[in-house]
């Protein structure tokens, strides 16, 4: 019952704003740790708010450019450690308050923000704790994918990241892409199969050289129960032979 109605008094601090230093004063020096995942394999940068030692609430507003997307957002304190209230209904801002029952260890998460940006492109963002004058100015860096896609005035950039960000397709390893090089058959039902949602085959094709297990067993599978892709006179399927733009057609 005291938990239930401590939980209500937090509330109202949160919603109120003017009590919540009263309530729950701050520790001198009090801030936060921001943590950003690597990015070295995705156009998307975690970011996770973690408090210092004898934290109990917060009041933050968080501001980033407008060409950022925010992907998700969302409090990461414990819900029995006490409550939290999320507000990232207007682009390039959000805004988070929380407050715990108790004083927080070190490195206690509290919130955490998910981007999507552009590759090779720095972005500045800014964090403030309204409550405390604690404020953070960073920068968020979105790394290239591939080593091989860099320039971003050649024609096939724009849809070599996009098919990349959709799990179209992926690289060749060692993070290269490999842009110039021939498509194959097997790599093309591949990305069919993958737009098409990875859908499960009722039965298995006849191709010859079609083995169990391989990365594009499933995908030619698919593609040739719909139609997509035909074999050759011979039973084969070919998987890597160079697809040409009649075959394509």
């Amino acid at each position: 019952m005291m938990k239930k109605l401590f939980a209500l008094l937090l509330a109202a601090v949160m919603l109120l704003g003017a009590g919540a230093t009263a309530l729950a004063a701050e520790p001198e020096g009090a801030g936060y740790v921001i943590s950003i995942a690597n990015s070295s394999t995705t156009n998307s940068l975690t970011v996770d708010l973690l408090t210092w030692e004898g934290m109990k609430n917060g009041r933050l507003e968080l501001t980033y450019p407008e060409e950022l997307t925010l992907v998700s957002a969302r409090g990461t304190l414990d819900a029995g450690a006490g409550i939290t209230d999320l507000d990232a209904s207007k682009p390039g801002t959000v805004h988070f308050a929380w407050a715990a029952y108790t004083a927080q260890k070190d490195g206690t998460p509290v919130l955490r923000l998910t981007f999507r940006g552009q590759h090779g492109k720095t972005y500045s963002w800014n964090v403030i704790d309204t409550e405390t004058g604690w404020q953070s100015k960073s920068m968020l860096p979105f790394d290239y994918r591939f080593n091989d896609v860099l320039d971003e005035n050649a024609w096939y950039y724009d849809a070599v990241y996009a098919a990349w960000d959709a799990g179209l397709m992926n690289g060749v390893g060692r993070d290269y892409f490999a842009p110039n090089a021939t498509l194959d058959r097997a790599t093309l039902a591949t990305v069919l199969y993958r737009e098409a949602g990875e859908p499960a085959a009722k039965g298995t094709a006849s191709f010859t050289d079609i083995a169990e297990g391989q990365w594009y067993t499933d995908a030619v599978n698919w593609a040739a129960e719909q139609g997509v892709v035909n074999g050759y006179p011979d039973g084969t399927f070919r998987p890597e032979a160079p697809i040409t733009r009649q075959e394509m057609a």
